[in-house]
């Protein structure tokens, strides 16, 4: 099942994939802050392609919220074949000059979410990948930066390109 996580809310590029996931009928997971957003989503991806589609309200600058992300999908005994990272964000000025609170808000939704999870559900991401090529870790985002993690999980099962 395909899983997108997006930081601000429900829309733009990480809602357009969900849908094209979904018309292919993938089940998705819908994670961002914004929950509203998500369920209005979530109906129209069930109601136009008769998918599951599954809401987790989560703010990914927490540590325990992207703990309990994980914790939630394993619960419900979702297997995720497919992570995409469309969470991130970006600071605009001179880096001694920007508050600490927000550099380290945006270092644990570009960085360290993304690593949690990506460690999380990465083997059966890459598992999927290894064993019917048709899904992989795909990361958009502001704060997007070739990420070594997806890399040393890819090398792990011989997938290194």
């Amino acid at each position: 099942m395909p899983f997108f996580k997006s930081y601000r809310d429900a829309s733009g590029i990480g809602a357009e994939l969900a849908k094209l996931f979904a018309a292919d009928g993938d089940d998705v997971v819908l994670v961002a802050r914004s929950e509203d957003k998500l369920h209005e989503l979530a109906e129209q991806l069930r109601s136009k392609h008769s998918i599951r589609a599954t809401v987790i309200a989560a703010d990914l600058a927490l540590p325990e919220q992207v703990d309990r992300l994980g914790e939630v999908i394993e619960s419900q005994s979702i297997q995720v074949d497919t992570l995409v990272n469309n969470a991130g964000f970006g600071a605009l000025g001179k880096f001694a000059e920007l508050p600490a609170k927000w550099q380290s808000k945006m270092l644990m939704v570009n960085v360290v979410a993304l690593t949690r999870l990506t460690h999380r559900f990465g083997r059966a991401v890459c598992e999927a990948v290894r064993f019917d090529g048709s899904r992989e870790l795909a990361s958009m985002g502001e704060g997007f930066v070739d990420c070594p993690v997806v890399r040393q999980a890819l090398a792990d099962v011989g997938l290194e390109q």
